[in-house]
């Protein structure tokens, strides 16, 4: 009897997928066995969160609303509350002053190097040290500095320290607010005082009188001052620093409403 060649190759093939299939089996075994463990896993987390849902969920008993916690030395310990004690009203931390911390709506520290590439100053460099209650950081910026506020940590204080000189050059206001924001009918760039120097022109246009001159004068870098005069008033005055030539003079007019009664000659016409 002549062997067919086929019949090895068939009983190769057999044994081949034979093969395969118990490689197959063997891994449909062990992921039974991992959806196995995921089950049991999770089954476990929900006894705990079925337990902590009643323990939130649970009744103060009187008992416990009768116990009262008694803060000694930084420690606290539970002991029952006699009704005859006179009660002691601590104050609460809210009752407690503190210094209001700067509003931290705005990146200060941003909007400082913004200001500083703007007008060509060397970079602000930080120095934050650990205080009582916190943290305080001194800024400087060409030879000037000014302390932050204490605050409880060192990203916050160097925060406070850029608030602070910012406020100085008058880029933002006592608020936090840069002038050019908070007010939506302002143009980018003019600043709350820009109505002054508005209000010296309808002044002295309403007295026929010319314009008052402004003089200003660049201080050291760090920013712009303006002075204002006129023949009318022999006192000249000089605004405070700020940030651009055209604010200088908005806040020098502003000064000037109030040293020259701008307001009040006006309310007499």
């Amino acid at each position: 009897m002549v062997k067919c060649p086929t019949d090895g190759m068939t009983i190769k093939n057999r044994d081949s997928n034979n093969q395969r299939i118990a490689a197959l089996e063997e891994k449909v075994d062990e992921q039974a066995k991992t959806i196995a463990l995921l089950q049991q896993q999770l089954q476990s987390l929900s006894v705990i969160l079925a337990s902590a849902a009643q323990s939130i969920a649970k009744p103060v008993s009187v008992e416990e609303e009768s116990s009262a916690v008694e803060i000694t030395n930084g420690s606290c310990t539970d002991r029952p509350v006699d009704k005859d004690e006179p009660v002691v009203e601590e104050p609460t931390p809210a009752a407690t002053k503190k210094e209001t911390p700067l509003p931290v709506q705005y990146n200060y520290k941003n909007l400082l190097q913004e200001h500083v590439v703007k007008q060509g100053w060397t970079l602000p460099t930080y120095q934050t040290e650990k205080c009582s209650g916190g943290f305080a950081s001194v800024i400087t910026v060409n030879e000037q500095s000014y302390t932050s506020k204490t605050m409880k940590s060192k990203v916050l204080a160097e925060k406070s320290a850029a608030c602070v000189f910012l406020q100085a050059l008058n880029v933002i206001d006592e608020n936090g607010v840069p002038v050019s924001d908070g007010d939506p009918k302002r143009n980018a760039g003019i600043s709350k005082y820009s109505w002054c120097k508005n209000q010296l022109q309808e002044y002295f246009a309403k007295c026929g009188l010319k314009y008052p001159s402004y003089t200003i004068t660049s201080v050291g870098g760090k920013g712009f001052t303006a002075e204002v005069s006129h023949e009318k008033f022999p006192e000249k005055v000089l605004g405070p620093l700020a940030c651009s030539k055209r604010i200088a003079e908005q806040m020098a007019a502003h000064k000037a409403i109030s040293v020259w009664r701008i307001l009040e000659d006006s309310s007499d016409s």
